[in-house]
């Protein structure tokens, strides 16, 4: 990885599919060795209260 910046960071009490509860969403800017480009969106869902990486994807 070459750099990173966050871009969005949103707080939501729901995602389709997923039981309710406290989720954050987190999406970067990010510039890797091999891709120019991308985003990275990385999911947390708060529980027992620490959070927890639900999900993480490359765009």
């Amino acid at each position: 990885m070459q750099s990173r910046s966050i871009h969005q960071s949103t707080e939501s009490p729901s995602i389709p599919n997923l039981p309710e509860g406290q989720y954050t969403i987190l999406r970067y800017n990010t510039v890797f060795d091999n891709k120019s480009e991308a985003m990275e969106v990385i999911t947390l869902k708060e529980g027992n209260s620490k959070w927890e990486v639900i999900g993480y994807y490359i765009h």
